[in-house]
């Protein structure tokens, strides 16, 4: 709704019905091409030609995050769109991801450690017990355009218990868990 917003403008005189025009060349960069639109200009506007970005990256990075009930903190390093949206709260860990970055196709590896439980707001009515938790995930984040992103990622959980009776670590000590996440930027 606010790119529509920011495109059309709606000038109006007095006695004139008003008329859509469209600026189209604030339109024009949503429309090109990835490789396009991640291309950087000189400071003085100009594009100067550059190598193209490759589709995979091969620039190691490591980032650090922590993930809480309710969201998540980059505390070294890029975050993914999985990252910043947290559909489920089932868990509360510190994450240590290495990406290839540098390239349209970000490929990911991570390992983390922390606390699990099932998500009190999918499945209010199981236990809450917080179990000791170790995770193991890959997954990718898909460049679109210079705002855009799309990732997706895999994540395998081993839960810890930490006493007798722990009936979720229990019976299901291991389980896989995916999510898919878009990030639009403005």
């Amino acid at each position: 709704m606010a790119v529509a917003g920011s495109l059309v403008a709606l000038p109006v005189l007095a006695g004139d019905a008003p008329q859509l025009m469209v600026d189209w060349n604030r339109l024009a960069p949503m429309m090109a091409s990835p490789q396009e639109m991640l291309q950087h200009g000189s400071a003085s506007g100009v594009s100067e030609p550059t190598a193209p970005i490759p589709w995979v990256g091969a620039e190691p990075r490591m980032s650090l995050v922590a993930r809480d009930w309710t969201g998540s903190r980059g505390l070294w390093g890029a975050m993914t769109a999985t990252d910043e949206l947290r559909p489920a709260r089932s868990n509360r860990m510190v994450v240590s991801r290495l990406r290839l970055a540098e390239g349209l196709v970000v490929p990911f590896a991570q390992l983390g450690v922390g606390q699990w439980r099932v998500d009190p707001t999918v499945m209010p009515s199981l236990p809450r017990e917080q179990e000791l938790a170790a995770q193991g995930g890959f997954g990718f984040e898909l460049t679109l355009s210079s705002m855009t992103s799309v990732a997706a990622e895999a994540d395998w959980t081993l839960l810890l218990p930490t006493s007798y009776g722990d009936v979720i670590a229990e019976t299901h000590p291991a389980f896989w868990s995916a999510c898919v996440a878009m990030r639009t930027r403005f």
